[in-house]
């Protein structure tokens, strides 16, 4: 809540005006007397509360920029500009053109070995061989000129460059492979951009993010305001009714709210004095050595 010094000079003189009075009770009044002060209370506390109100001050307190204007842009539109956006970056660092090259690689690694040419096979049990190929068969690889490997003994990327059918499968497994990586790097990277453009479009349309949720300035500083006279209302009501009805001619008699003439019927009944009632309810206190009595003073002005 915005406290304002005009606020504290506020509550101070209603402090002065009432002069500490408890709180009233209406048992004394009537329902019909009471309802008809209630159009005034209702004026004067909406003129209190709109005085202790600095609309700019209250936004600026909520790090927004006054004036504030309505959202440019709604939120659909917004959220398919940042996707469209995000997808673009992610595909110009990550862009098409890799996908065709997973291919190429692909066929590059699992090409079919030639003879004669330099080999290197690497074996299930991690041995490497290198040498030039004589030939091939179902069983055997003939490296240099006496050495015979066994098929069954390569690895499988081994086993790829001799047989064509591994060769295929291993090649989609590759680009598979690749594909689902180059996939999550798009993914990523779209993911760290959508929030850092989402954030600068929303702020840029007049959006502010409350607990973790974008809400429109205007309308989420129009529900602050309401709050706030809400809550100022709350401490200006009874002060204001104490107002009203002194202006009005009541006075407050032993916790209750009557007019003028019957607390002053009231006094008379109580107090036992030789004058009359003017001499008890003097407008002003006898001065030291006069008639008027010890000096009491009208409690209700």
């Amino acid at each position: 809540m915005v406290m304002t010094i005009r606020f504290f000079a506020f509550l101070f003189i209603f402090g002065l005006m009432v002069c500490c009075t408890p709180c009233f009770v209406d048992a004394a009044i009537s329902v019909e007397v009471e309802k008809s002060m209630k159009p005034e209370i209702k004026r004067q506390l909406a003129e209190a509360v709109d005085s202790l109100i600095d609309e700019r001050r209250v936004c600026e307190d909520l790090g927004m920029t006054w004036p504030l204007r309505s959202p440019s842009k709604q939120p659909k539109s917004i959220n398919d500009e940042v996707m469209r956006r995000a997808r673009d970056i992610a595909y110009k660092e990550y862009p098409r053109s890799l996908e065709q090259g997973f291919r190429q690689d692909a066929e590059a690694l699992f090409q079919l070995f030639k003879r004669p040419s330099k080999v290197k096979v690497m074996l299930k049990d991690g041995t490497m061989i290198k040498g030039v190929l004589r030939g091939v068969n179902a069983k055997f690889l003939h490296v240099d000129n006496n050495e015979k490997i066994r098929v069954a003994d390569l690895d499988i990327d081994s086993l790829a460059r001799v047989d064509a059918k591994v060769a295929a499968r291993r090649k989609k497994a590759y680009v598979r492979v690749k594909l689902t990586e180059l996939g999550e790097q798009r993914q990523a990277l779209e993911m760290v951009e959508a929030e850092r453009i989402s954030d600068e479009l929303y702020i840029a349309s007049g959006y502010i993010q409350i607990n973790g949720e974008w809400k429109a300035r205007k309308k989420f500083f129009r529900s602050r305001i309401e709050q706030l006279r809400k809550d100022l209302a709350v401490i200006l009501d009874g002060p204001l009714k104490t107002k009203v009805y002194y202006e009005n001619g009541l006075v407050l008699y032993n916790g209750e709210w009557m007019q003028r003439a019957q607390a002053e019927d009231f006094e008379l009944q109580r107090q036992p004095f030789d004058g009359g009632a003017d001499e008890f309810f003097e407008d002003e206190p006898a001065g030291d050595g006069g008639d008027g009595g010890d000096g009491d003073v009208d409690r209700w002005d």
